[in-house]
């Protein structure tokens, strides 16, 4: 399926669904609204909601009036948006080129002919010159300066555009992204989780997410989705002792209730609450052991249909820590919530009775405290699901097929010779703990 969505066909199915929901002067319901700008030192950020779940940004420039839009999945709600506003896009800028987020910028293009669309030099957008951005390129819109970070691994050339303050020291890149004030995650960085892995491994992923070290904890966060409800709960169920994961869970799911957005997050809270990010912590990971120990006993089409289909009922029932079934932590590389028949038989053994399963299945949902039936959750919780359990990568046989290009692994070179020249210690100490690491994302 996803490797369908990267060609010609995607293209063609992403204009019809656009159609559908947008054409013949249609305005359906956004999935948020009550939206609020925010204003930062050197512009304001105004989140524009598309489709099911995306969000598109519009960047305005405080001192030139200048305006730049970034990951425009549908022309419609964004051209509208700047018409209210009473501006004329300058730029278009992508994280990356999945059509959810730049399918709008041909006809976006067509409206305003003037505008300049950038994105990575690792890949392309049907049918739209483009102007390419490499590692810590500068983009200034107007006094905005605007840095450019790769993240590969959601798409070869994944990025995080981050914006400066405005009266930030400029000695050098690092020093200026220090202090950056914002950053536009597309869909590297949820609030809550990360994006799936459809090109590269468990440690790629975590080599990205190392990028974000740098950013202080005030830095604002600007997904690509509305994912925080479902990942916030899914972090309070993984790491049920984090109360701090919990109350960002129902401070989430209080927002979501009234269609209110979560965004934009702080890198502060995403340390304190997101798995990945926290994924080298020992506590997390004999966490994350225990609940794969307890899910190795649930039959396989429940998890199955659980995981495909609608968000798990254990993430909207958070109580006590449950205890493990034998009375300790897992100590193994389990591979787990991994959504594909073949790394569920792995994990289950095969072995097991239909009636020692029945007995075993109903003694952890009385250890956990379910409810005896789940709550249908939107599509975008099913989405963020399917990303959250996609990251398990090497775990088996993915819910999307997994693509290595080559233009993937030689940015991870790149970012491995850049960071053995800057000395961030890529040595054979980091690289047993990088190893370590992606062994828990194995898990989650």
């Amino acid at each position: 399926i996803y490797s369908l969505y990267l060609t010609t066909i995607g293209k063609w199915y992403w204009k019809l669904t656009l159609s559908s929901m947008y054409g013949s002067g249609g305005s359906p319901r956004p999935h948020t609204v009550d939206i609020k700008p925010s204003r930062l030192t050197a512009c304001t950020v105004w989140p524009v909601p598309i489709m099911a779940d995306n969000y598109a940004y519009i960047l305005v420039d405080h001192r030139s009036g200048q305006c730049g839009i970034v990951d425009p999945g549908a022309s419609t709600p964004v051209a509208l948006a700047c018409f209210q506003l009473g501006l004329v896009p300058h730029y278009i800028l992508l994280t990356h080129c999945h059509q959810d987020h730049c399918g709008g910028v041909e006809e976006l293009k067509r409206q305003f002919p003037s505008v300049e669309v950038y994105c990575s030099v690792h890949e392309e957008v049907s049918g739209v010159k483009t102007r390419k951005l490499v590692d810590k390129s500068v983009v200034k819109l107007g006094s905005t300066r605007i840095v450019a970070l790769e993240t590969p691994c959601h798409t070869p050339g994944s990025l995080v555009l981050t914006i400066s303050k405005a009266s930030s020291s400029r000695h050098s890149i690092d020093d200026e992204l220090k202090c950056a004030e914002a950053i536009l995650t597309g869909d590297t960085l949820f609030l809550g989780g990360v994006g799936a892995p459809f090109h590269g491994s468990d440690s790629l992923m975590w080599r990205s997410l190392r990028r974000f070290s740098i950013f202080p904890d005030s830095c604002l966060v600007f997904p690509g989705h509305e994912y925080t409800e479902s990942l916030r709960w899914f972090g309070c169920w993984l790491q049920p002792g984090n109360e701090v994961a919990l109350a960002a869970a129902h401070e989430a799911q209080a927002l979501r209730t009234q269609l209110r957005p979560t965004v934009p997050g702080s890198m502060g809270m995403e340390r304190k609450i997101n798995p990945w990010l926290r994924a080298g912590e020992p506590l997390l990971d004999r966490s994350v052991s225990m609940r794969v120990r307890q899910y190795r006993t649930v039959p396989f089409c429940m998890r199955q249909w659980t995981c495909t289909n609608y968000a798990p009922t254990e993430w909207y029932d958070i109580s006590t820590p449950p205890p493990p079934l034998d009375g300790e932590y897992g100590d193994g590389v389990i591979t787990a919530l991994a959504s594909s028949p073949s790394a569920w038989k792995r994990v289950d053994g095969g072995g097991r009775s239909k009636g020692r399963e029945m007995k075993e299945t109903k003694e952890i949902g009385l250890r956990m405290n379910l409810p005896p039936t789940g709550r249908q959750q939107p599509q975008s919780a099913n989405k963020a699901a399917g990303a959250a359990s996609s990251s398990a990568g090497a775990a088996g046989t993915p819910l999307w097929p997994l693509v290595h290009p080559a233009s993937a692994r030689s940015n991870y070179s790149g970012m491995a010779e850049t960071d053995r020249k800057e000395g961030n210690g890529v040595d054979e100490g980091s690289k047993k703990e990088e190893d370590k690491i992606a062994d828990t994302f194995k898990k989650i």
